[in-house]
């Protein structure tokens, strides 16, 4: 008869450091992003004398003016800056094939009238990013952006699309 020496047989504890490895990897692989728009970020930069206040109070309002203002040093320069900023965050399959951004708007004063914007993105990641801006003559011509609708092509295809509240 064996006797039993207190110790745990190799055969018994092996497997245990593979399991909880395979647990870990499984936990950390990640799930696919969905396609389609993640956030739209926007910004108006406006006239100093109109944001005096809030340009004083917080600083988070003073960098993102700043950051549009950054080597604008006439007046005339920092006129043509004055608009809207927009960001658009994205998701898509990571793939060869262009995707076209493309944004929609409507201005104050130009009534019913659509203006269009297309940015193709011939480098496609699993995130992208997309920055616009409606700023300079189009703006003081045309005045605020009243409504906005974004979308997502790949292939003549709709991969998503977003829009303000106002769009119809």
């Amino acid at each position: 008869m064996r006797k039993h020496s207190g110790r745990t047989p190799l055969k018994a504890w092996a497997p245990a450091p593979l399991a909880a490895l395979l647990v870990i990897l499984i936990g950390c692989a990640s799930s696919p992003k969905p396609v389609g728009f993640t956030k739209v970020k926007y910004y108006q930069l406006k006239d100093e004398d109109e944001r005096a206040e809030s340009y004083s109070v917080d600083p988070m309002i003073r960098f993102e003016r700043e950051h549009h203002f950054h080597g604008a040093v006439t007046k005339d320069q920092r006129r043509e800056r004055l608009g809207y900023y927009y960001t658009l965050f994205w998701n898509a399959p990571a793939t060869r094939t262009p995707v076209t951004v493309r944004f929609e708007y409507r201005q104050a004063l130009t009534g019913e009238r659509i203006s269009t914007f297309d940015q193709v993105v011939s480098e496609v990641r699993s995130q992208n990013k997309t920055a616009l801006r409606i700023t300079g003559e189009s703006y003081h011509r045309d005045g605020r952006v009243v409504s906005w609708q974004a979308t997502l092509l790949q292939d003549g295809k709709l991969l998503d699309q977003t829009r303000s509240f106002l769009w119809k």
